[in-house]
């Protein structure tokens, strides 16, 4: 089973006792989007919003991390990266 924690930009992932630590980061290729708002559509927290023809990243401090929104956007303008602690 794996559990999921958020403390500010740091996501704890636990599973069967053992824990690593990740930070990630939300990147937008504004370029690369389309203004479909299917990232927007999917995304659980409400972090993504449709402003004219394009997708803008709202209140980052709501996002979990969880990849819906990189896993769905059909331009893939949207991804999570590691950053380097």
């Amino acid at each position: 089973m794996i559990s999921k924690i958020k403390k500010g930009n740091i996501c704890i992932l636990q599973r069967v006792g053992k824990m690593a630590l990740k930070k990630k980061q939300l990147v937008l290729n504004s370029l690369w989007c389309k203004g479909c708002g299917v990232c927007a559509a999917f995304c659980p927290k409400g972090v993504l919003a449709l402003e004219g023809e394009k997708i803008v990243i709202r209140e980052i401090e709501k996002c979990i991390y969880c990849g819906m929104c990189e896993l769905r956007c059909p331009d893939y303008a949207l991804h999570l990266e590691e950053v380097a602690e």
